[in-house]
């Protein structure tokens, strides 16, 4: 900006130029109007085409929570399967100090330990019950309908939402973060026996909870033949899944985002963007046309709705946009994606249960440059891509009104005339 400062006055041949601040380039060079910046939104139909929501890129089977919930809202149903391996031999220390194998423990006792999500639960009080298995289940497809649910093989539960049978214990949460359930020896017995399929649990809430939660481990206590007189505890993590009703559909035609299993929301771009031309705000006789001007700032405008009951997110929802690379060899779904582009954004879960939320706004300036470009070398997006962002999951999903209006900050020079 120096260099162009004195090149200017080179030209006029000003003697009396002098070298500008960096806060008043061109002061007293420049006429009032050459440099303008201007603001103005774009609404979705002036540079989308469509979207489309999604889901199912994740099982519950892996999420690192589970969610246990009975009405939730009037309408979520949630229990979560549970399956302890029982061990064989544990090792304990003989009265010599010696660290020893002992195959024949007696386990006598244990409970359940549910570790809350406080944050992500609906408070207290509520009451878990734990009841037996009575059917087998596929951990990874294990659904509220069906005990196994693959491709090509669906075998529904006898009793929908994994066939509950005896009570095993119950525990009750009034304060903290813990929840224990007792577990007797005959119930220990029962999971130990390999070869009975229908081993496992099933863990449910009172009427009107939601609850998260990390896995929830058995505290199992027992007894060595070298220390008879001392209690050992073995602290094991379960295999699990949750299952929940009412079941989502695999894609939508409105933006979602987040949850478990995943939304992922697609959407198109127009073509030739950097044709697109709009009217300088409050400047009568002027345009800008978008490949043409130099974009200082863009961000993506989202407005939340309320999502379905039952499902708006228990946490607040991170959220990130990325550049979709379509195939045709390829579904849509399955595209792959750049890395996150701009700044993700993290949206309080209240946005997505009451009307008349804030406007979300994710900056974008990089990314938005590019979809403008008018350069025919530069790679120029087709797609993008509403994703979650950041290591924190949630059971429920974002959900937005409609496609995004685009905010752009621009600033136009018009070519000065040198006397």
């Amino acid at each position: 900006m120096k260099r162009w400062s004195w090149t200017l006055c080179t030209l006029l041949l000003a003697g009396a130029c002098t070298q500008d601040s960096p806060t008043e380039a061109g002061s007293g060079l420049l006429p009032p109007d050459a440099i303008r910046t201007f603001e103005f939104v774009l609404g979705p139909e002036r540079y989308l085409q469509w979207d489309t929501a999604f889901g199912l890129y994740s099982a519950t089977a892996d999420a690192p929570f589970t969610v246990i919930a009975n009405e939730y809202e009037g309408a979520l149903n949630s229990r979560t399967l549970l399956r302890y391996a029982i061990p064989r031999v544990i090792s304990v220390i003989d009265t010599l100090g010696v660290t020893r194998p002992d195959s024949m423990p007696i386990f006598f006792a244990g409970d359940v330990r549910v570790l809350l999500d406080t944050l992500g639960s609906t408070p207290p009080p509520a009451d878990l019950s734990l009841y037996r298995t009575t059917e087998d289940w596929d951990r990874l497809t294990a659904t509220w309908h069906h005990r196994v649910d693959s491709t090509g093989v669906q075998i529904p539960w006898a009793e929908a939402g994994g066939s509950p049978g005896a009570l095993i214990g119950t525990g009750t949460y009034e304060e903290g973060d813990s929840i224990f359930v007792p577990v007797d020896s005959a119930t220990i017995a029962i999971w130990a026996d390999t070869t009975d399929v229908t081993r496992g649990a099933v863990l449910d809430v009172s009427t009107g909870a939601r609850l998260r939660a990390a896995a929830p481990a058995l505290l199992l206590r027992a007894r060595s033949r070298f220390h008879p007189d001392t209690v050992f505890e073995l602290t094991l993590a379960p295999g699990r899944t949750f299952i929940f009703e009412p079941t989502q559909p695999e894609s939508v035609g409105e933006p979602r985002v987040g949850g478990t299993p995943a939304w992922r929301t697609m959407i198109r771009l127009q073509d030739r963007l950097d044709t697109v031309t709009v009217a300088c705000p409050g400047v009568p006789d002027c345009t800008i046309r978008l490949g043409e001007a130099a974009i200082n700032f863009a961000a993506l405008q989202w407005q939340p709705v309320p999502a379905p009951a039952g499902f708006a997110p228990e946490l607040p929802l991170s959220i990130a946009l990325h550049a979709l690379l379509p195939s045709p060899l390829l579904p849509l779904e399955r595209s792959p994606l750049t890395g996150a582009v701009g700044v993700p954004g993290d949206v309080p879960a209240t946005s997505f249960t009451a009307p008349d939320a804030p406007v979300v706004e994710l900056p974008a300036t990089e990314f938005i440059r590019l979809i403008f470009s008018s350069d025919s070398a530069a790679f120029v997006p087709t797609h993008f891509a509403l994703l979650p962002s950041g290591s924190t999951r949630t059971f429920g999903f974002g959900t937005f009104a409609g496609l995004p209006s685009l905010r752009i900050i621009v600033t136009l020079a018009r070519e000065l005339q040198l006397p």
